[in-house]
């Protein structure tokens, strides 16, 4: 088989020359310098070439050999290099593929951008304070030159005799000169800048594969102002509008990206390159946080990154395992999939989250975020499952899960005393200490009201970590905990089995006052025609002192009622009664339908107590927020009964249905029992319809929120 001439001045030309190794293809590499051998392993097939080449001693390489095609995977900065591989090979009559790096990013406000060197030198002249080079050795006498001031100078240059050299003919010498092997992290650069006290940073627009992101987020962090040198090649045509010369079955010349280039070389060389047309982007939990704990499959993934984001303390975690890749401190999902749509150079990379993925994860958002975006099929999606915070806690106290109640109020709202009151074990995830705090006195006020029974808890801090704490506690002492930091709780109820799970709360459970109350016989007839769900959204529209939202919150766990009432003492009422049974799912609303209702989110259901006669506008507006909300009316005069069913036949909704309920309880007079008479009432309830041809919106978590 005929071989392939590469000139590998990137890592992009090297990952290239290893893989055409494997797909028996021989390579003849040709780098710069003896240091740039030293990355590429020693392989049949691999001929390894150092030393700079003149356009003359490329052609006599050319002509030496039995060539196929020749690469040039240079340095995107040398551009005088590429301008001579490219005549050289046609004047052999050899194709030439030209592999382009990606570097384009969005341009900071920090940085000073400039199109040549002699533009970054003139800025730099007029500017004071200490310099850190990035940009190479080749260029350093020009730069000192420029500059007229070695005292600012610092150069970072690869650790060779020739570097050396250069610098030292530069002027430079001693502390003025850092010799190390990149790449280099955030972490490192911003030691060093620091111990420089760099006030700027000579850089080049290099792209990501030579450590460029780093500099900036270093940069940004430390105050340090970058001065780039954009990449020459930007303005040029790529990829598909690339420059295309010679017949029509053999191409002369052809610029592209890796992807682009590999499928070049399969078509010139006849053979099946594993191309890869889509991300193959990596998900993965590293457990409760000592890496230890982290799975050997999310070991390798990240192994195999070529770019990882994550919270700062994930990627700090496994700082081991990047071998020096880049790595971003991000965990917003938008920011990272925009990123990557822009670097197409990464194929691998990897999204760093605690815990789980299917645990409260980041990773569960990224997933909607995709489908959202429309650019699922953009993406070879892979979870890794790692050790939850919960399993590694139930662990530690010994006590099973399978029977627990799964909750989070770690960047979430969450309805815990409604969860707690309903089962025996619930296992919660807390944001902070204050949050922790705030539980223990709600906890204490439940217990005192009745609502709750004397709880047992276990806690957990700062997991698998060295100040990891595992303790048990009561609801008293949830208050007293001081330690910042992440916690897990157990609750356990050992009185759950007793909670009554039917409405129907007598009606001296409730603080009454003078306010209007819908009464128990009529309450739960009522909630019964609402056909609540457990995550229902239901607005309780002229709600007097709140019974039908009590009950409708304490029935929907992880719904949310919104109890609207304009007269003050009713509000009143209604709030302390919210308070009286710990509610943390119910909201009271000042306010007068339907202005009250503009600002709440979407309804699943609606319980009509009082209309203060806007019923038609009350109605539409609820039809318009959802056009399938089930709806309950409760009306006392026939007046009302008539005016409802009447605008109901000009509404978008199910035939109605209505009962007349009359309830008599007995009371005791004397030596006899009689029946006393409750007020007959009408309820009425029916469901919206979808108007033909308009799709139905679903309630969503996203609605909810």
């Amino acid at each position: 088989m005929k071989e392939v001439f590469i000139f590998a001045g990137t890592t992009e030309g090297r990952t290239l020359a290893e893989e055409l190794i494997l797909e028996g293809v021989p390579c003849t590499v040709s780098v710069a310098t003896e240091y740039g051998t030293y990355d590429m392993a020693e392989a049949e097939g691999l001929r390894l070439l150092a030393g700079r080449l003149t356009k003359e001693e490329m052609r006599e390489k050319f002509a030496s050999g039995d060539y196929a095609c020749v690469v040039d995977a240079t340095h995107p900065f040398a551009t005088v290099v590429t301008k001579e591989i490219k005549e050289a090979a046609a004047e052999e009559g050899l194709p030439c593929l030209r592999l382009s790096r990606a570097t384009k990013h969005t341009e900071s406000d920090r940085g000073v951008y400039v199109d040549s060197l002699n533009e970054a030198l003139d800025y730099l002249k007029k500017s004071s304070g200490n310099i850190l080079l990035t940009t190479g050795s080749k260029d350093l006498s020009k730069i000192a030159k420029g500059i007229g001031d070695n005292e600012r100078l610092y150069a970072r240059v690869l650790p060779s005799s020739e570097s050396i050299g250069l610098c030292e003919d530069a002027g430079l010498k001693g502390r003025h000169v850092i010799a190390m092997q990149g790449p280099f992290s955030e972490k490192m650069n911003i030691a060093l800048i620091e111990a420089l006290n760099a006030k700027y940073i000579l850089t080049k627009e290099t792209g990501n594969t030579g450590g460029f992101e780093e500099k900036l987020s270093a940069a940004k962090k430390t105050g340090a102002i970058p001065v780039i040198i954009r990449n020459p090649e930007l303005a040029q045509k790529r990829g598909a509008e690339a420059q295309k010369e010679g017949t029509a079955d053999t191409v002369s010349y052809f610029k592209g990206n890796a992807l682009e280039v590999k499928e070049k070389l399969s078509d010139i060389l006849g053979i099946s390159m594993n191309i890869e047309e889509t991300c193959s982007l990596s998900l993965v939990g590293l457990g409760p946080g000592r890496p230890n704990l982290m799975t050997k499959a999310a070991e390798a993934a990240i192994a195999n990154a070529d770019v990882v984001f994550g919270a700062e303390r994930l990627i700090k975690s496994v700082e081991k395992l990047l071998h020096g890749k880049p790595s971003f401190p991000w965990y917003q999902s938008d920011k990272i999939l925009d990123y990557l749509k822009e670097h197409l150079e990464y194929s691998k990379p990897v999204v760093l989250f605690s815990g789980d993925t299917g645990f409260f994860s980041g990773a569960v958002t990224m997933l909607r975020d995709l489908r959202k975006r429309g650019e699922e099929e953009d993406y070879d999606v892979e979870l890794f499952c790692g050790i939850s915070s919960v399993v590694y806690f139930c662990s530690k106290i010994g006590v099973a899960w399978h029977d627990a109640r799964l909750i989070s109020r770690h960047g979430r709202g969450c309805n815990v005393i409604g969860n707690v009151r309903n089962h025996k074990k619930c296992l919660l995830l807390v944001s902070d200490v204050e949050e922790l705090n705030a539980l223990g006195e709600t906890f204490c006020k439940a217990e005192q009201e009745g609502i709750l029974p004397k709880l047992h808890i276990f806690y957990g801090y700062q997991l698998s970590y060295p100040e990891e704490v595992v303790d048990e506690t009561d609801a008293e002492g949830l208050r007293q905990i001081g330690a910042k930091g992440l916690y897990v709780l157990m609750i356990v109820n050992d009185g759950a089995g007793e909670t009554v799970i039917t409405p129907g709360l007598p009606d001296g459970a409730f603080i009454r006052d003078k306010a209007p109350m819908t009464k128990e016989e009529v309450r739960v007839l009522s909630l019964s025609k609402l056909q609540l769900t457990r995550d229902a959204v239901l607005y309780d529209i002229g709600a007097g002192t709140g019974s039908i939202s009590v009950e409708a919150a304490l029935l929907c766990t992880d719904g949310q009622v919104y109890a609207l009432e304009y007269k003050e003492d009713a509000l009143e009422v209604t709030r302390r009664n919210k308070e009286h049974f710990c509610l943390e799912n119910m909201e009271v609303i000042s306010g007068k339908a339907p202005e009250g209702l503009e600002e709440l989110p979407k309804p699943s259901h609606a319980f009509i107590g009082g209309s203060a006669g806007n019923m038609r506008e009350i109605l539409e507006v609820l039809l318009e927020k959802n056009p399938e909300i089930r709806i309950v009316v409760n009306c006392i005069a026939l007046e009302t009964l008539s005016e409802l069913l009447n605008i109901l036949k000009e509404l978008p909704v199910t035939e109605p249905e209505y009962v007349q309920l009359t309830a008599s309880r007995g009371e005791k007079v004397g030596k006899y029992h009689l029946l006393k008479s409750q007020n007959s009432i009408f309820i009425v309830s029916f469901n919206g319809m979808k108007p033909s041809g308009i799709a139905t919106d679903r309630l969503s978590d996203g609605d909810k929120s």
